[in-house]
């Protein structure tokens, strides 16, 4: 008899966090220990450029880079060579912020900027442009919670992800920009710009409400993405490309 896998149960966590996967419930009828293990990535979130630690082990750990849906698949083989049919586990990574923007492309050497700007402020307008020359602006007086963040300024190999979180955003209106910043953390490219596919995803109270893309292509380029307004939850695409020779806060 073939042994039988467990991949453990579903679990959910936050973006950014990292899981431990258990294989250790599983078992062989026969007794014909010890098993080996062999973990997969069966699907993850589009732009998910994350891979598990050790896939050999009974508990590899792999980072969730991006929000949304990893599903892992798990074989064990017996001493005899006997190997299981697959086990799976889904884990779920969902934002616990009340508004959570996520960046991603699809090429490494270009260097894209997430921006997130409070209505009737401009482009790299600080403290009112959050994004890599801002990470963690003071909005406005209280806790905290109301203020924007920035937690990684993903510079080279790019891809992302970049995330602009607010625990519990003010009553207004919030522009999600992108920004071509360069190549390889450089404010220019050496030559032609790499051509690369920007994604947007905009979660709302853990829950993703829109997903938008664009191709760009040199440097200073800036994508106007939408509009997010607070608490009616209403987003607003715009969809609107222009250049600047900006790349610094004020």
């Amino acid at each position: 008899d073939p042994p039988i896998a467990d991949a453990g149960p579903d679990q959910t966590l936050d973006p950014l966090d990292t899981v431990s996967l258990d294989g250790s419930g599983s078992t062989d009828p026969n007794g014909d220990y010890p098993l080996s293990y062999q973990w997969t990535v069966v699907s993850q979130p589009l732009g998910s450029t994350s891979q598990l630690n050790n896939p050999t082990s009974v508990s590899p750990a792999m980072w969730l880079d991006l929000a949304g849906t990893y599903v892992f698949g798990l074989v064990v083989t017996d001493a005899t060579g006997l190997s299981s049919t697959q086990d799976t586990c889904t884990v779920e990574a969902i934002p616990w912020q009340d508004m959570h923007v996520q960046l991603v492309w699809d090429s490494g050497d270009p260097d894209l900027d997430l921006h997130l700007r409070q209505d009737g402020h401009s482009f790299f307008d600080s403290p009112w442009d959050c994004c890599y020359c801002n990470m963690n602006p003071n909005w406005f007086t209280g806790s905290g919670d109301d203020d924007p963040s920035l937690d990684i300024d993903a510079i080279y190999p790019g891809w992302g992800p970049e995330n602009i979180n607010i625990i519990s955003p003010a009553t207004g209106t919030y522009r999600v920009a992108v920004h071509y910043y360069g190549e390889q953390g450089s404010a220019s490219c050496s030559g032609s710009c790499a051509t690369t596919l920007a994604t947007v995803r905009i979660y709302l109270s853990g829950v993703l409400q829109a997903t938008y893309t664009r191709t760009m292509s040199s440097d200073d380029q800036v994508w106007e993405v939408a509009d997010v307004d607070w608490p009616s939850g209403v987003i607003t695409q715009i969809n609107g490309f222009w250049s600047t020779s900006q790349s610094s806060c004020n």
